[in-house]
């Protein structure tokens, strides 16, 4: 059996059922059963992290997490992965159930794509998708770099070095206290 409804539904979670009526009255109503009716597109994604400069300690590349802010009304969420060189990296589609969103008043929706990156600039973007259509995409650019290391305070030697006795020739010791940051070293010794 089957009703064509001649009443038009917007957007939204409905529940129906069925209670059969025959000779001897109303039966007993069926299950309830619920769908889901799309008519407007997605909001646009809030992109969040990564972005702007993401300082590591080392040149092997990372898979990194990246959030944003749950899409009203986003069946799915449609990711690309660009990197440095232009190429696409990682293209995929994240469930709200999978980014972890899915709930009413979740706030963050999570994904880490299997894609280890490393240094450079990246690009991700995303953009949300039901049946009425897809949001315009986000877009969010990050670079990934070694941290700007810090200045070293120089110890020793410093000021008037000379040696015990003139016909001795002077190797001095440097010295300086260890930065954050500093892998190596650098000694310059300038004359004059």
């Amino acid at each position: 059996c089957s009703f064509l409804s001649k009443k038009t539904l917007t957007s939204g979670v409905y529940r129906w059922s069925i209670v059969p009526v025959g000779a001897n009255g109303r039966g007993v109503a069926s299950e309830t059963a619920s769908f889901t009716v799309w008519r407007t597109k997605p909001a646009v994604p809030a992109l969040l992290a990564p972005s702007g400069t993401v300082p590591v300690m080392s040149s092997t590349p990372v898979a990194y997490e990246y959030t944003w802010k749950p899409a009203a009304r986003a069946a799915e969420y449609l990711f690309t992965l660009i990197g440095p060189s232009g190429a696409v990296l990682h293209d995929t589609s994240v469930t709200p159930k999978a980014a972890g969103c899915e709930a009413a008043g979740a706030t963050v929706c999570a994904y880490r794509p299997p894609v280890p990156v490393g240094l450079g600039v990246h690009t991700w973007t995303l953009s949300a998708r039901n049946p009425a259509g897809v949001s315009t995409t986000s877009t969010k650019n990050f670079t990934i770099t070694y941290p700007k290391v810090a200045t070293p305070l120089l110890l020793a030697p410093s000021g008037t070095v000379s040696p015990a006795l003139p016909a001795v020739t002077l190797a001095p010791v440097f010295s300086w206290k260890k930065v954050t940051g500093a892998t190596d070293f650098s000694l310059e010794v300038l004359d004059g």
